[in-house]
């Protein structure tokens, strides 16, 4: 069966796609896009196959069902490319506008489908250990990163990787090992945002370089969460609506 995350089994949409087994689905009816365009809101359907496709498809449409509908579409396209001599990863992704970008994370790009995985591993950048404690690996304890309960050992690694980073710079992290069942993962997320607004308030700067858009954004949708939550703590004053 389909694994779908714990928090939304009971929101009252059911998928209507046959998914792989080996594949995590989410969906949300108004989530927030950051874009350099412009950001809007979307009903968005996310997937996380572990069959041969993409790692990770995303798709976006004016309800949850057209949502899961084109990210089911890029499912398809993807196994018929793994299906059809394998996909052909590159660290550079070719961009709209003709650029291009390279990661060094280990996220890949196929250049014949356009599959994202992480499939290489990070290029290890010398004397990275002595960098501060950035923006976008506060937004990841934010969203429970920390917690290594993912299938994939790459997860696991950055999870035990992120929870020490996290813990040298201060962050009074949760301990995930009292948050082991599946049930227990949307308990473990909501205490991660707030220890994580509660290190934000704290803090007069933090380091915001991040590796590549898709990186940037999901660090601004996730300090935004942050700001959000310390805000609501009363640890920082609400910035004045112009």
């Amino acid at each position: 069966m389909t694994k779908v995350s714990q928090h939304l089994k009971n929101t009252g949409y059911q998928i209507s796609c046959t998914w792989p087994k080996a594949c995590r689905v989410q969906w949300g009816a108004g989530g927030i896009v950051f874009s350099r365009s412009g950001n809007y809101r979307t009903a968005f359907f996310e997937a996380f196959p572990n069959d041969g496709a993409g790692g990770f498809i995303r798709g976006e449409g004016e309800t949850i069902e057209a949502a899961e509908q084109s990210a089911f579409s890029q499912w398809k396209k993807q196994a018929q490319c793994d299906a059809q001599g394998g996909h052909a990863w590159s660290r550079t992704r070719r961009l709209k506008d003709g650029k291009t970008r390279t990661y060094s994370n280990g996220g890949c790009f196929c250049t014949k489908c356009g599959a994202f995985k992480t499939v290489m591993k990070p290029i290890v950048k010398l004397g990275e250990w002595r960098k501060p404690f950035s923006a976008d690996q506060l937004a990841s304890v934010a969203g429970g990163m920390t917690h290594p309960y993912r299938d994939d050992e790459d997860a696991r690694r950055y999870a035990r990787q992120l929870e020490l980073r996290a813990s040298l710079a201060g962050v009074d992290l949760p301990d995930w090992r009292q948050y082991r069942f599946p049930e227990q993962e949307a308990e473990f997320e909501e205490l991660c945002l707030t220890k994580a607004a509660e290190y934000y308030a704290t803090q007069t700067q933090l380091d915001t370089n991040k590796d590549g858009i898709l990186a940037g954004l999901a660090t601004e949708w996730g300090l935004a969460d942050i700001k959000r939550r310390a805000e609501e703590l009363g640890l920082i004053e609400p910035e004045e609506q112009v």
